[in-house]
């Protein structure tokens, strides 16, 4: 609610302080949204004190809260067992069965002395198929049941299936209550006093705060149970680590303690041989740390969209690297078109199934804008902001960046047949690949990165060139100093105004053009590698493209994921300049670059479609960068 209110007034604090000018405090319940840096800005947009209260103070994004470290209270678990705020959960361990009528004759076997009358039951699945499985052979077995997915649409044969949990007073008089995601957290039913699970969470925060579910001990009884069932171990060692996690005297999680990257910091050596050098300890925060970093010669040339001004970008930025789990430690100007900011991201070392050892990064942001191009050079990758901000430099002129006399000696290809038995991609290497001889269908390829050499003030230099994000890199002699890289965005500025003839090899192959009119999309065919996406759920099937795309009939297309069919939109957003997809059914995979991103929302950002559109182009990377079709 908060977050809507404060778009409502244009995301203007001022008003935002004037709507809360008759109250006293914010309280927050569930309150670990607050890290979410639009949420963060409109809650202290209120300027009123803030109270957070939560159950589970740690976040699956690692996103941190920035607490007052004089002014907080923790209840731990250990105390609210002995206050018999709590109960203490029993772990069983069930036996596996082969189907769905075998799970549930088990789980009934199992409560018959565990649930007595007016007690509940919670049954936890993996999917809304295994929700609704369950839900209709608990009804057939006669027992009252009532089953939560968002997916259920309304059928009068079975009206236990229901879209929303109902309210406390329209509750139905249900034993058991199953779900996928609705009971996990925010349900309170001290009437629950079982927990089955049919089908495990891919976290530890999930599993805990499912088991939460049936700890509510309002009486403050004494003799009172709860029962996990489940047919392996995962729940209870969950439940032991997190129990050793809660006994300490000072628990950490990364959300909740931003002091623990200082002490980290600050467990660096202050002076050591490294890599033929001395080195000593750098202060990371003072405001020309930026003087430290061993700039690389690469970066995306961009134009922006509409008015841009640098410092309201640099605001964008700075939230970018906090959604991706970035801590700012500085931000220098180097001169007045120049913005460097200084990040860490910390993680745990990813080789660890379950154990802890905590890694560390710095990574550096650039931004520089000349009046016409906005260069960004990003040690780990484009932000956000800055694709939806703005376009990559016109390809035609990039392609100039390897003129003519340069030489050529790889080169990577897409493909305008946009078939889904088609060669996808070409990728070409050779001593000079202008000496190769052509082959019969090159037209139909487009170009897409193109590496090489040229010289420049009679040095040699290898330059890389990328069409999707405008991305330039040179290998030449370099200190890493910032002037080199200020110097090479001049020289780069001169030559993309120069706008020179490409190489011949690159000629040879389909050129991108640029599009006057918003296109509208005639054929898609997703184009993204499978297995650089996972399962949401631990364990859980690879992800596996049946069917890719195809004719786009009112807006939609269908790809088949999985063996299921999903009927996908697709439309160009004028704003952004580029195709949005987006789908009323959710597929359970996330992109290993980008986590947090639906499986559509990465599709979207990254572009990973080739679409033919009803004018005859063919866009291959779309973002303005079109082929001619052949």
């Amino acid at each position: 609610m908060v977050l809507q209110i404060y778009k409502t007034v244009g995301n203007d604090s001022i008003q935002m302080a004037s709507l809360f000018q008759g109250f006293a405090t914010v309280v927050v319940d569930e309150c670990h949204y607050e890290p979410a840096p639009g949420w963060s800005r409109a809650v202290r947009a209120t300027g009123l004190p803030i109270c957070l209260f939560t159950a589970t103070p740690f976040r699956n994004d690692n996103r941190m809260f920035v607490l007052d470290e004089d002014a907080h209270y923790r209840y731990s678990h250990l105390q609210a067992v002995k206050d018999r705020v709590l109960r203490e959960p029993t772990f069983l361990i069930t036996r596996e069965t082969a189907s769905v009528s075998d799970y549930v004759d088990d789980l009934l076997g199992h409560i018959a002395e565990k649930v007595t009358e007016g007690e509940r039951v919670i049954v936890r699945c993996g999917n809304r198929a295994s929700v609704e499985a369950v839900a209709r052979t608990l009804s057939a077995k006669g027992r009252t049941v009532v089953a939560v997915h968002e997916a259920f649409v309304h059928d009068e044969a079975a009206p236990y299936l229901r879209r929303s949990v109902p309210a406390p007073s329209g509750r139905p008089d249900a034993q058991f209550l199953v779900h996928q995601h609705k009971l996990t957290e925010g349900f309170d039913d001290p009437s629950v006093k079982v927990l089955a699970v049919y089908e495990g969470f891919g976290n530890d925060r999930s599993r805990i705060q499912q088991v939460g579910r049936i700890l509510r001990n309002p009486t403050r009884a004494e003799d009172t149970s709860a029962f996990v069932l489940s047919a392996d171990a995962t729940m209870q060692e969950a439940w032991e680590r997190y129990r050793k996690f809660d006994a300490g005297d000072d628990p950490k999680s990364v959300a909740t303690d931003p002091a623990g990257v200082a002490e980290l910091l600050d467990a660096q050596p202050e002076i050591f041989y490294w890599d033929r050098l001395f080195r000593e300890q750098a202060d990371l925060r003072a405001d020309e740390a930026w003087k430290e970093i061993k700039f690389r010669l690469s970066t995306s040339i961009r134009r922006p969209i509409g008015a841009f001004g640098l410092d309201s970008l640099v605001k964008q930025v700075e939230d970018d690297l906090a959604c991706n789990d970035r801590q700012i430690l500085s931000t220098g100007s180097p001169d007045e078109d120049t913005r460097v900011f200084l990040h860490l991201s910390v993680r745990n070392s990813p080789i660890l199934r379950e154990a802890a050892f905590v890694e560390m990064a710095l990574g550096y942001t650039v931004l520089h804008w000349n009046g016409e191009h906005l260069f960004v050079s990003d040690s780990d990758g484009l932000p956000e902001s800055v694709r939806s901000h703005t376009i990559s430099v016109g390809a035609g002129a990039l392609v100039g960046l390897l003129p003519s006399d340069s030489t050529v000696t790889s080169m990577s290809l897409t493909n305008n047949d946009l078939s889904d038995w088609s060669v996808r991609s070409r990728s070409l290497s050779a001593r000079d690949v202008a000496l190769v001889a052509a082959e019969v269908g090159d037209s139909t390829f487009g170009y897409s990165t193109a590496s090489g050499t040229l010289v420049i003030e009679g040095n040699r230099v290898g330059r890389y060139t990328g069409v999707k994000n405008g991305r330039v890199s040179d290998s030449r002699s370099s200190k890493g100093h910032y002037p080199e890289l200020r110097a090479w965005f001049d020289e780069l500025s001169v030559a993309l105004q120069r706008e020179d003839p490409p190489a011949s090899a690159i000629a040879r192959y389909g050129l991108p053009v640029t599009i006057s009119d918003p296109p509208i999309a005639a054929h898609v065919l997703l184009d993204l590698a499978q297995h650089t996406f996972e399962p949401l759920e631990e364990g859980g099937d690879p992800l596996v493209i049946d069917c890719s795309g195809g004719v786009v009939e009112h807006g939609q297309f269908e790809v088949e994921i999985n063996g299921s069919p999903i009927d996908v939109s697709i439309r160009w957003d004028s704003a952004l300049n580029r195709f949005e997809l987006f789908s009323a059914r959710s597929v359970p995979y996330r992109s290993t670059i980008d986590p947090r991103s639906t499986f559509w929302q990465f599709v979207t950002r990254e572009q990973l479609v080739k679409v033919a559109t009803a004018g005859g182009a063919c866009l291959l990377e779309p973002k303005l960068l079109v082929h001619e079709a052949s």
